[in-house]
């Protein structure tokens, strides 16, 4: 198992650099960004002139894809609360059958 060297980062330098970006080391840089909007500019940034991401089209995709997954929790949701019903119905006719 080989080692790989890291530099130290201190929390000072953390904090001043985190938007800007930090190199961890060759090829790797930890950035934060807030928002959909600075995730497109910085992914946009980070491919260059030949593959800029129009920000009104990924916002789109992004709306479609929170709409289809709120979508998708009512439904996992709703099957749940669904099979708790009919979980309960069994066991009261199951009482009724029991005890008669």
């Amino acid at each position: 198992m080989s080692c790989i060297s890291r530099k130290k980062i201190s929390k000072e330098d953390f904090i001043n650099n985190i938007e800007k970006g930090i190199k961890l080391h060759q090829g790797v840089v930890l950035k934060l960004a807030y928002g959909n909007e600075e995730i497109i500019k910085t992914i946009s940034d980070w491919t260059g002139e030949d593959a800029k991401l129009d920000y009104q089209s990924m916002k789109n995709i992004i709306v479609s894809l929170e709409r289809s997954d709120d979508l998708w929790l009512a439904y996992g949701i709703a099957s749940l609360e669904l099979e708790n019903i009919e979980l309960k119905r069994d066991k009261i006719i199951l009482n009724i059958l029991t005890n008669c």
